[in-house]
C-alpha cells in the first residue's frame, strides 16, 4: 500500500511539473510573437524588453528565436556588440537558423561595413534554404538576401559578381562591357531596394 501511494505521488508530481513546463513554453512563444509584432511596429525598446522576458522564461523552447529577435532589435537600437553576441548564441544553438544569419548579414553590411563576411552569411542562407522567408515578418525573404549579396559585391568592386546576384531578382539586362555599366547597376540596385521595401 505504501508503495502505491509513493507511485501515485510521483505520478502527480511528474504531470504537475510537465504542465508547468508546457505553460512556460506557451508563455515564451507568446512573448516571442509579441516581441516581433513590436519590432515590426518599430517599438524597439518595448520589443527588446519583451525578448528579454522570453529569454528569462525557464525553458529552452525557441531560445534561438528569442535570441534572434533580441539581436534584430538591438541592431535597430545601435547596440551592435550586444546584438552580435545574441545572434552568435542563437547560431550556437541552431547553426542553420536563417533568421539569425540574415540579421548578422544586415549588421555586417549596413553597420560594420565588412562586406566579405556579409557575403559569406548570405551564401550560407541560400545554401540552407533557397526559398527562405522570414518566419515572423513576410516582408523579408530570399530576394532581400540576394540584394544584399549584390550590394556587398558592388562595394567590393566585384561588379560582375554583383550583377550575377542582381539577375536572381531582376529581369533587366545590362551590358557588363558598357562604359556606364557600374552606374546603371547602382541605379538598378536602388530601384530594387525601393521595390522590395514596398512589398
Amino acid at each position: 500500500m505504501k508503495n502505491y501511494y509513493i507511485i501515485t505521488l510521483f505520478t502527480l508530481l511528474f504531470f504537475s511539473c510537465e504542465s508547468i513546463v508546457f505553460d512556460d513554453d506557451e508563455k515564451k512563444i507568446d512573448l516571442i510573437r509579441t516581441g516581433f509584432t513590436l519590432y515590426k511596429n518599430e517599438k524597439y525598446d518595448l520589443a527588446e524588453e519583451t525578448f528579454k522576458l522570453a529569454l528569462a522564461t525557464g525553458t529552452v523552447v525557441r531560445k534561438d528565436t528569442a535570441l534572434t529577435g533580441l539581436g534584430f532589435t538591438q541592431i535597430r537600437l545601435y547596440k551592435l556588440d550586444s546584438a552580435l553576441v545574441h545572434l552568435d548564441n542563437a547560431l550556437t544553438l541552431n547553426p542553420t537558423m536563417s533568421e539569425a544569419l540574415y540579421a548578422k548579414m544586415i549588421l555586417y553590411y549596413a553597420y560594420k561595413k565588412d562586406y566579405s563576411i556579409a557575403i559569406d552569411l548570405g551564401n550560407r542562407i541560400i545554401s540552407n534554404d533557397p526559398n527562405w522567408m522570414f518566419l515572423y515578418d513576410n516582408t523579408s525573404n530570399i530576394k532581400d538576401v540576394y540584394l544584399h549579396l549584390a550590394l556587398s559585391e558592388f562595394e567590393l568592386q566585384h561588379y560582375v559578381q554583383s550583377y550575377e546576384f542582381t539577375q536572381k531578382i531582376s529581369s533587366k539586362i545590362l551590358d557588363p562591357n558598357a562604359s556606364n555599366f557600374t552606374s546603371e547597376l547602382a541605379k538598378l540596385h536602388s530601384e530594387l531596394s525601393i521595390e522590395l521595401k514596398a512589398n
